[in-house]
């Protein structure tokens, strides 16, 4: 049996190569976080409609319907699932639905928002004689 001497691996060569092995770990790792945060940019900003800039929003003037005036909220409930209904023009509608040329868009506890033919968002509010 032969023995072998035991090579000190703590020279001055050997740790240089594991400091430059350790460098290149460390700036693979930086560049592959780099290149995941530019992509997630690149499909946040190129991808969605518009791309890089201001993108062009249209507004909708929001105009509060009186009680009396037509369309007319009677009434809003929900069922045991929490689906939302309202009674709108005698009519019982729900979200996307239309009545009386209007389509709705939200029923909440107190108001129902509609979209008018023209483009204006309409909203009706219930008070206590109504409902």
């Amino acid at each position: 049996m032969s023995k072998r001497k035991s090579v000190n691996a703590s020279g001055p060569a050997i740790q240089a190569h594991a400091r430059k092995r350790h460098s290149l770990r460390s700036l693979v790792q930086f560049t592959v976080i780099l290149a995941g945060i530019f992509s997630l940019y690149w499909l946040i900003t190129i991808q969605t409609d518009g791309g890089i800039g201001a993108r062009t929003v249209r507004a909708r003037t929001v105009t509060t319907v009186d009680p009396g005036t037509t369309p007319k909220l009677q009434s809003i409930f929900f069922g045991g699932d929490g689906q939302a209904q309202a009674v709108i023009n005698q009519q019982t509608v729900s979200v996307g639905e239309r009545v009386a040329g209007y389509t709705v868009r939200a029923i909440s506890q107190q108001t129902v928002s509609l979209l008018a033919p023209d483009g204006r968002m309409v909203v009706l509010r219930s008070t206590s004689n109504d409902l």
